[in-house]
């Protein structure tokens, strides 16, 4: 089984790519998926973090959350 965590940002795709590479070079246990939606209100991008172990996960999260703006965050799940 694996372990998921969504984050929806109204950041742009582009703008955070970075710091989805910092984050999934630091973490190589977890995939890291972001898709962009131009067809939402609410949100830009969907953020994926998978892996097979929770903690994997849960590490991978905060960190990430640590580098997105925190106002921009629709959406944590």
């Amino acid at each position: 089984p694996f372990y998921v965590a969504k984050i929806y940002t109204r950041e742009d795709e582009f703008n955070i790519a970075p710091r989805l590479d910092q984050v999934a070079t630091a973490n190589p246990d977890v995939e890291i998926g972001s898709y962009p939606t131009f067809t939402r209100d609410d949100y830009r991008v969907k953020i994926t973090i998978e892996a097979k172990e929770e903690a994997a996960v849960e590490r991978a999260r905060v960190a990430l959350l640590a580098l997105l703006d925190a106002a921009a965050i629709a959406e944590v799940e």
